[in-house]
């Protein structure tokens, strides 16, 4: 299945390719990206996509890990991917930017982790933790941090809508680690946001197949490479 579905996919760029004298009029765009870097930054790029080609139809879809990002790319479910770097080696990577994670506290709570200006994995562990799943990005990130500490936390919720992290935090539940982008819509109205100490700093990017790119997702990678205000970022990296 994974090789024919490669070889579909070899086929519609090729068709594509054909069509794009005459400008991206039609067709559709398959991205897959992680849910946090659904929000950010690929909503906001994705609209300027739109803005500027209203006839391509963008389908995003969203799995939970950055292994599946990688294999449903590699085996053309996706033409592009956004996820964490590095990835394999057989896949072409754009750098994008680079993501911080912060503390997300509940606002009464905030004493307990303490007054200092930043916070270690140490001080949250004090209160329970709001988190995703095991086997999702952002649980590996608060296990490999925790372990790191040497510190063994209390999960007080475990849940796949992401969306409810931030209004539990606010509502008491627990803390929660988030990227910086996610935590700032939830600053105020109960919620505290606290860097962490040591930083927590993912890489992240885009991700295609070696190989020629349908017309739609090439204007994508311009757009990203180039932030689409003429600052110019790392040219994608063949591996």
């Amino acid at each position: 299945v994974a090789p024919a579905r490669a070889a579909l996919r070899d086929a519609a760029t090729a068709r594509a390719a054909v069509a794009a004298v005459a400008g991206l009029e039609a067709g559709h765009l398959d991205l897959v990206s992680l849910p946090t870097l659904a929000v950010h930054p690929l909503a906001e790029l994705i609209g300027r996509f739109r803005a500027a080609h209203p006839a391509v139809t963008v389908r995003l879809h969203e799995p939970d890990d950055p292994a599946a990002v990688e294999r449903q790319v590699r085996e053309g479910a996706a033409e592009l991917g956004c996820t964490e770097l590095p990835v394999a080696e057989d896949l072409v990577t754009v750098p994008l930017a680079e993501q911080e994670y912060v503390a997300l506290v509940p606002s009464d709570r905030r004493s307990t982790v303490g007054r200092s200006p930043s916070v270690t994995m140490t001080d949250l562990a004090r209160l329970p933790f709001i988190t995703t799943p095991v086997g999702t990005s952002a649980r590996r990130q608060l296990d490999e941090r925790l372990a790191a500490a040497g510190v063994v936390a209390t999960i007080a919720v475990e849940t796949d809508h992401r969306e409810a992290i931030a209004p539990l935090v606010r509502a008491g539940a627990g803390v929660a680690i988030v990227p910086g982008d996610v935590a700032a819509a939830a600053r105020g109205a109960g919620a505290d946001v606290v860097p962490l100490r040591p930083r927590l700093v993912r890489r992240i990017g885009l991700v295609h197949r070696d190989g020629p790119l349908s017309p739609a997702a090439h204007r994508l990678v311009q757009l990203a490479v180039g932030d689409g205000r003429g600052r110019r970022r790392p040219p994608p990296r063949r591996r």
